[in-house]
């Protein structure tokens, strides 16, 4: 009976749902249609639409919860789409690649797909990151400036191909191995004019876009390295406590940006009263975004809406 057919085979596909970190990198990459370039750009229009949404009342996003038992913490994530999809991401603190685990559902109510694993996690990161650039960033190709050579910072670099040429990047982390590798794989795979810098400083200024993804809790460059009108993201620590940005850098602004102001506690803009304006805000008015001589400084917070848009547009893609 084609009913019970259905059934079966939709019952036997979720035996196979269970999507390792590698197989759903590799089915994302039908985003782009094999292309890796259509990928990233797909992937920052799957965060633009659903940022903007959200701000629009259009996409649910819950606050985000979290557990602690001990010395371990479980975060929670949700989303809504405005067709009924949804998505739920539970985060572990493991170190492993198995410290994350995504559902998602149809707008039937069936699940469409589990994921498991922190890659997706990092991309959605990068994905975001780089609307919050390509919205704040001066038009053009842009000359990248990173400090942080880990699993977040390949993914910041990743999400930016997806919005402009980037005519220079310069990697800086403390071991000298780590930055050495990370600019060779990004001439390798993603065909970038990289190099490794001597300095944080050196990895600063001149840059157009400055992407701060370490896992200090004190500043790791001065104010003065940035140039004006240049933009920086901070992914690391951003409280008004503990902080990886400079706090004389909100001296050069009047405004400070994140994805979601008010999952942050205590914000790095506090310390000098500045208004921590959303991203999806700006998205849905875009021509109050860009003040051209100002430094923008981008807070990443993590945002509901963005992990189940992310999570459901790697499903869609899957074989």
């Amino acid at each position: 009976m084609p009913e019970q057919d259905n059934a079966m085979d939709r019952n036997l596909a979720l035996e196979a749902v269970r999507v390792t970190e590698a197989a759903a990198l590799a089915a994302s990459r039908r985003m782009g249609r094999g292309d890796e370039r259509s990928l990233d750009l797909a992937a920052v229009e799957a965060m633009r639409s659903a940022l903007r949404s959200h701000a629009e009342g259009e996409y649910l996003s819950p606050p985000r919860l979290s557990m602690t038992v001990g010395e371990s913490r479980v975060m929670f994530g949700a989303g809504a789409a405005p067709d009924g999809a949804m998505a739920l991401r539970v985060s572990g603190t493991a170190a492993s690649p198995l410290e994350h685990v995504t559902v998602t559902w149809l707008p039937s109510g069936e699940v469409d797909a589990i994921i498991v694993g922190n890659e997706i996690g990092a991309r959605r990161t990068g994905a975001v990151s780089a609307v919050a650039a390509d919205l704040l960033a001066a038009p053009g190709a842009i000359r990248v400036g990173i400090l942080g050579s880990g699993r977040n910072g390949w993914a910041q670099v990743w999400g930016l191909t997806g919005i402009r040429p980037i005519s220079e990047l310069l990697i800086y982390s403390p071991t000298d191995a780590h930055r050495t590798d990370f600019a060779e794989r990004a001439r390798n795979e993603l065909g970038l004019d990289a190099r490794a810098a001597g300095t944080a400083r050196e990895a600063v200024e001149r840059m157009d876009v400055v992407i701060l993804c370490t896992t200090s809790r004190t500043p790791v460059m001065e104010s003065d390295w940035v140039k004006e009108g240049a933009h920086v993201a901070s992914i690391g620590a951003k409280s008004s406590g503990a902080h990886e940005a400079p706090p004389e850098l909100l001296e050069r602004m009047s405004r400070v940006v994140s994805d979601a102001p008010d999952e942050i506690a205590s914000p790095l803009s506090d310390l000098a009263n500045l208004p921590l304006l959303s991203l999806g805000a700006l998205l849905a008015a875009p021509e109050s975004s860009r003040l051209p001589c100002e430094v923008s400084l981008f807070l990443y917070s993590g945002l509901g809406a963005a992990d189940a848009a992310f999570a459901q547009a790697v499903a869609a893609s899957a074989p």
